[in-house]
């Protein structure tokens, strides 16, 4: 008799369900060609923005390991400026931008785009602000 139905008679399954639970093994097989899920996290040091006509960068954000692969589902950022600071905030990868509303969030804008990065956080300051010191920027790359 075939393995197959000799397990399915054992463990009381039907050769269908048994075609079932290997279609599926298959499809599970095939959809983690694209990488296994799983997330990176990266902090960027402190810096000062003192320009409202020209962008300051933090340094890179990459991934702790050069073995990341895949593609990105959701980023997640955070920052801190002092109560009632005003900037203007860009997350980027590549030539790709998000223009950053509020200090923290997550987003799908990047999803889809090398999972590896390097992120970037863009800053200027609005017209008439006085210099200021940004810290505590982080991103978690979530991918697959």
């Amino acid at each position: 008799m075939l393995p197959a139905l000799i397990l399915a008679r054992r463990t009381r399954i039907t050769p269908r369900r048994l075609a079932t639970l290997a279609l599926l093994a298959l499809w599970l097989i095939a959809s983690g060609a694209q990488g296994f899920p799983g997330a990176w996290t990266a902090n960027a040091p402190r810096m000062t923005v003192a320009s409202s006509q020209l962008d300051q960068s933090s340094r890179p954000l990459t991934p702790p390991s050069a073995s990341v692969e895949g593609v990105i589902e959701r980023v997640v950022w955070r920052y801190r400026t002092a109560p009632g600071a005003r900037l203007q905030g860009r997350l980027c990868h590549g030539q790709r931008c998000l223009r950053l509303k509020a200090a923290h969030g997550s987003t799908e804008h990047f999803a889809g785009l090398d999972a590896a990065g390097p992120f970037v956080f863009r800053f200027r300051l609005l017209d008439g602000e006085s210099p200021l010191v940004v810290d505590g920027m982080s991103v978690i790359v979530n991918h697959r």
